[in-house]
Formats: C-alpha cells, structure tokens, sequence
C-alpha cells in the first residue's frame, strides 16, 4: 500500500512540475515549447485534472500561434469516451 501511495505521489509532483514549466513558458510568449511541455503531461500516470490542464493548455498554445485546424485536430484525437461531455466544450 506504502508504495503505491508513494508512486502516486511522485506522479502528481512530476505532472504538476511540467504544468508549471509550461505556463512559464505561455508566460514567456513561447507557445510552441509551452504544447510540447503540455504534451508531456500525457505521458505520466493518469491524473484527470492534470490531463484536463495539460490538453486545455495545449489547445490555448495551438490558438495562440493561429493553428487553429491543429487545436481542432488535437481535440478530436485527444477526447476519448473517458473524458467527460464538459471538454467537448472547450
């Protein structure tokens, strides 16, 4: 059970640290970077709150630089019966 716990956390650290990285870049005007750290999110353990932030995040970045088509396509390939209708909204 310890290890489990502490697995879990250790995944909301990582998560949460590339979500902060990648608003520092929007902050910076550095959306194209800002995605791919977004993106990287994806990648770790499921947590839904840090999945929500990272594609909202990602698709704030494509509309940004004017990618509107990609922010359209991303959301197509990203939204899966898993995700609740409210991200269908965004």
């Amino acid at each position: 059970i310890f290890l489990c716990v502490t697995c879990s956390i250790k995944a909301q650290i990582q998560a949460s640290g590339w979500l902060q990285r990648a608003d520092s870049l929007v902050n910076a005007g550095q959306f194209f970077e800002a995605g791919i750290a977004y993106e990287r999110v994806l990648f770790e353990p499921p947590d839904s709150l840090a999945q929500w932030e990272a594609i909202t995040g990602k698709v704030h970045c494509l509309k940004q630089q004017g990618r509107f088509a990609a922010a359209v396509q991303y959301l197509n390939s990203e939204i899966t019966n898993t995700h609740p209708d409210s991200m269908l909204l965004v």
